[in-house]
């Protein structure tokens, strides 16, 4: 009888583990922490920014001087806005891009994205970070709009070949 029963368990206890397993993940938020549920909403909100907040993927935010700068997408991950771009370069010499002039919401926010590329060449930019924190942006739903400038230089001289006019992203609200 005890080896009955203990079978009985370890059976209803491996089909439970395998229903839990195989299941879609669903969520008791009446179980969930604090942290578990603020780590919940920043993810869905993320996801869902993700769908709302540009243009279409794909879309061309410089065409000049021989650079081009594509959006293809960014996700809003541990407090930071990532931002995705292919940099071209189209011209027939060496080219450095940088942004400049960055602003989140208004204010003042040095990037650090800087790009160098031989005539013909293309670059995947998956790391331009903005940190929001330090813009007073505590949620995605504070985030309003970034601006920024293109600043290219020959790669060679480092002479300064153009400033774009400011490229403005909005958000949408």
């Amino acid at each position: 009888m005890k080896k009955y029963l203990i079978g009985v368990i370890c059976l209803v206890l491996m089909i439970a583990s395998l229903s839990a397993y195989c299941a879609p993940e669903t969520f008791d938020i009446e179980e969930m922490s604090r942290e578990e549920l603020h780590t919940l909403i920043d993810r869905a909100r993320g996801q869902l920014i993700k769908y709302e907040l540009f243009a279409e993927t794909d879309t061309v935010l410089y065409d000049d001087n021989g650079i081009k700068i594509t959006f293809k997408d960014f996700k809003y991950d541990n407090d930071a806005l990532v931002i995705n771009t292919i940099v071209e370069n189209n011209a027939d010499l060496a080219l450095n891009v940088s942004f400049e002039k960055t602003y989140i919401n208004g204010w003042d926010k040095y990037v650090g994205f800087f790009q160098s590329l031989e005539p013909g060449k293309k670059a995947k930019n998956d790391e331009t970070v903005y940190r929001m924190e330090e813009v007073d942006v505590y949620s995605v739903d504070d985030l309003e709009m970034l601006e920024f400038k293109v600043h290219v230089v020959n790669g060679e001289t480092y002479s300064t070949i153009a400033d774009s006019d400011t490229i403005t992203l909005i958000f949408k609200k």
